[in-house]
C-alpha cells in the first residue's frame, strides 16, 4: 500500500498556513505553502461551498485530491517540512482524479 504526506488536522495549523503561506494557482487548485515546524510533509484539502452547495459533491472532489497525493508519494518527499494546503477553486467538469494527478505533478515538478 502506498502512502503520502501526514494530513493537515488541526485548524490552527489551517489558519497558520493561510495567514503565512505562499500561494500558487493551477486553473483547478490553489497551493499554499509555509515551512513547517516538524520534518514532515503535512497536507490539508479545503473545498468551500462556494465550489458545490451540495456535501456529497465536495467530499467526492476531496477524497479525489487526497487519492491523487495518495497514489503517487514519490514526489512529495521533495516537500520534506513543508505544510501546504489545496484549496480548491474550481471543480472539473470530467475526471477530477485525473485533472488534480496532472495539476499536482506539474506542480510538484515545476
Amino acid at each position: 500500500m502506498t502512502t503520502g504526506p501526514a494530513r493537515l488536522k488541526r485548524s490552527a495549523d489551517f489558519q497558520t498556513v493561510f495567514k503565512e503561506g505562499r500561494r500558487r494557482r493551477t486553473p483547478s487548485l490553489t497551493i499554499i505553502t509555509r515551512a513547517g515546524s516538524t520534518n514532515e510533509t503535512r497536507v490539508g484539502v479545503v473545498v468551500s461551498k462556494k465550489i458545490d452547495k451540495r456535501a456529497t459533491r465536495r467530499n467526492y472532489l476531496r477524497r479525489c485530491l487526497m487519492e491523487a497525493i495518495r497514489t503517487n508519494p514519490d514526489p512529495w518527499r521533495q516537500c520534506v517540512g513543508q505544510d501546504i494546503v489545496l484549496l480548491v477553486s474550481r471543480a472539473p467538469a470530467k475526471k477530477p482524479l485525473a485533472v488534480f494527478s496532472l495539476e499536482l505533478n506539474e506542480w510538484l515538478k515545476g
